[in-house]
């Protein structure tokens, strides 16, 4: 259990590494899903639309969403390393990191790749009114 502790930093920056390249490999899925409410297309500069992304367009939407990730997870971080932090301020700002993670700052990142200006596409979510 001691070997855990002294290796907590190490095991968590894992633990994000592995979520991340997760991540990547179900960002492809992001606009093939069918939501309830509405579909994400990706239209090509010549304007043909479609709900095939390849791999390395599927890189450049997923950097997007890391970016925001990792911006979020240093500042976590940089606050956890404030000196005169109780353990428990520390632990108390992990777990609410990891709900706001998923929660807020997920979400965010995915608008701000799906709205983001990439050289010869860009995805558009188009809504479906149900009456």
């Amino acid at each position: 259990m001691a070997a855990l502790v002294d290796h907590q930093y190490m095991i968590s920056l894992g633990g994000n590494f592995v979520f991340f390249v997760i991540q990547l490999l179900l960002t492809q899925r992001l606009v093939r899903k069918n939501y309830r409410s509405f579909r994400v297309y990706v239209v090509r500069a010549d304007g043909e639309r479609s709900r095939d992304v390849s791999f390395q367009e599927a890189l450049r939407l997923w950097s997007r969403i890391l970016l925001v990730q990792v911006v979020f997870y240093l500042s976590l971080s940089a606050i956890a390393f404030l000196p005169g932090l109780p353990d428990g301020a520390i632990r108390s700002l992990s777990s609410l990191g990891g709900w706001l993670r998923f929660l807020v700052v997920g979400p965010f990142a995915v608008g701000f790749a799906l709205r983001a200006k990439y050289s010869g596409l860009r995805f558009q979510a188009c809504g479906f009114r149900y009456i």
